[in-house]
């Protein structure tokens, strides 16, 4: 998904960073959303996404997929078949990122998206919380020494280019 304000913006959404939250906020205000990112790939003076510690994400993505009953296997499991899936695009989380001039944190998204409206010059806007993962501890609980080597082997790109750690 996507959201453009003509040439002023474009936002692209990774799943799980708070993106839906992000593309309500923008429509709210006036927003094109797109279904597809194909979509709003175009010439925009700021091109924006959004980017989550990738041990934290991880979490999310299990307890979501597990909740929906498409996963019935342990945290190590899921992390195990994660590190041998090639879902992304040069085996990063964050694909998107090659596209964009700016770059938002899931962990301070309310206070880097009221720094990229303001370099576009669109009000701003206070995030809603949406599609919140339920019943969820801090995401260090869930890892072992063996499922955060998993990680970091196998997302060491994006936990570098963006200041991550365990």
């Amino acid at each position: 998904m996507g959201v453009s304000f003509g040439r002023k913006l474009i936002f692209l959404d990774h799943p799980r960073t708070g993106g839906t939250s992000t593309q309500f906020g923008l429509a709210r205000i006036g927003g094109k959303t797109y279904d597809r990112h194909c979509m709003v790939y175009g010439k925009a003076n700021i091109i924006c996404s959004t980017v989550r510690n990738p041990y934290d994400i991880l979490v999310s993505w299990y307890l979501i997929i597990k909740e929906r009953g498409l996963w019935g296997g342990s945290f190590l499991s899921f992390i195990k078949g994660y590190e041998n899936y090639n879902f992304t695009r040069g085996g990063r989380l964050f694909y998107f990122v090659e596209a964009c001039n700016e770059i938002m944190h899931f962990e301070s998204l309310q206070e880097d998206l009221t720094r990229v409206l303001k370099l576009a010059k669109i009000p701003n806007i206070k995030l809603q919380h949406r599609n919140v993962t339920p019943n969820r501890k801090p995401y260090k609980e869930y890892y072992g020494e063996m499922e955060s080597t998993a990680v970091a082997n196998r997302f060491t790109m994006d936990i570098k280019e963006f200041g991550y750690e365990f």
